[in-house]
């Protein structure tokens, strides 16, 4: 099911950088290595794990945006979500 963007910034309270939000994506994935191109990337966070340090491998690989908790410089495009 595609979906923009802006549907993830009103569901998470998000803020974009540098992204479009009527721009779609139709996959989610949460592993860098199996990202395909315009998929969504979303930087998960665990005991053993940070995904914020996989999100430019995510872009470099053709994700269209990653979604972020923690700020990386120069990092864009990106949507920021608390981690809360």
């Amino acid at each position: 099911m595609e979906r923009t963007l802006q549907f993830v910034v009103d569901t998470c309270d998000g803020e974009l950088h540098g992204l479009n939000p009527a721009a779609t994506f139709q996959r989610v994935c949460t592993d860098s290595r199996q990202i395909q191109p315009d998929d969504l990337f979303v930087a998960l966070r665990g005991e053993h794990f940070n995904g914020n340090q996989f999100a430019e491998q995510a872009l470099e690989k053709g994700a269209s945006a990653v979604v972020l908790d923690e700020s990386i410089e120069g990092l864009e495009p990106c949507l920021m979500v608390s981690d809360g």
